[in-house]
């Protein structure tokens, strides 16, 4: 592996965002009991399900919501403002990540390139403290094109000044940042939280089960030989 640059996903590969929205949900529906009791549980995981990890549109979201909810009294793009205020200070990065990034940005320079609403997004890195590791931050909704549409990560290619072979793209998805990356000729390392890899596409360079485990991989794989991190 002759690896100049990094470049990383950010929800659910370096934050925990699938937890940010349990913990909202949870605490709403605690807090109107009367709109989802008595089945308070089962709703809790209906709404967790109709999220898809966050890649349903927000739009088609909230409607379903008030749809299956009727007792919600409030329109809903009024409720997607409500929650999207909460979600990026419930965002935490997972155990270690801040540990690795400092690990990693004593040998490449890092870059950011994730899906969102530039709202959404720049306060995730401002609550979890992030945002200064990174050379380079690419957010769809600032960009104008969500991954894995080649013009967010050309985008960042044209940043970085490397060759797509010289740079490693993490994360957690397989299409927005598996394909998306891989596409272009960018080494790719997916994470997988242990499942296994469904997809039609090609299959990653790299599976990890957790994101900390990169050091490591960079170590055995890697020309530059960095010091191995503990996180």
């Amino acid at each position: 592996m002759n690896l100049s640059f990094i470049f990383f996903d950010l929800d659910n590969t370096l934050l925990d965002r699938d937890a940010a929205w349990r913990i909202y949900w949870s605490q709403f529906i605690q807090q109107n009991p009367a709109i989802f009791n008595p089945h308070s549980q089962s709703a809790l995981e209906q709404i967790i399900i109709e999220d898809q990890h966050g890649w349903r549109d927000r739009a088609a979201f909230f409607s379903w919501l008030t749809q299956s909810f009727p007792k919600l009294d409030q329109p809903p793009m009024a409720l997607w403002e409500q929650c999207r205020q909460q979600l990026g200070k419930l965002s935490v990065p997972y155990p270690g990540v801040r540990e690795l990034l400092i690990c990693l940005k004593k040998t490449y320079p890092l870059t950011l390139v994730s899906n969102g609403s530039s709202t959404v997004q720049r306060m995730k890195l401002l609550h979890s403290g992030l945002a200064v590791f990174f050379d380079h931050i690419f957010i769809s909704g600032e960009v104008g094109v969500d991954k894995p549409d080649p013009g967010i990560f050309k985008a960042a290619l044209k940043e970085s000044n490397y060759a797509p072979e010289n740079i490693l793209f993490v994360g957690d998805d397989p299409v927005r940042d598996v394909f998306g990356a891989g596409s272009l000729g960018l080494q790719t390392c997916w994470i997988s939280h242990g499942n296994s890899w469904t997809a039609n596409q090609s299959k990653p360079d790299f599976i990890l089960r957790e994101v900390t485990e990169l050091p490591a991989l960079l170590q055995r794989n890697s020309s530059n030989h960095i010091k191995l991190c503990r996180t």
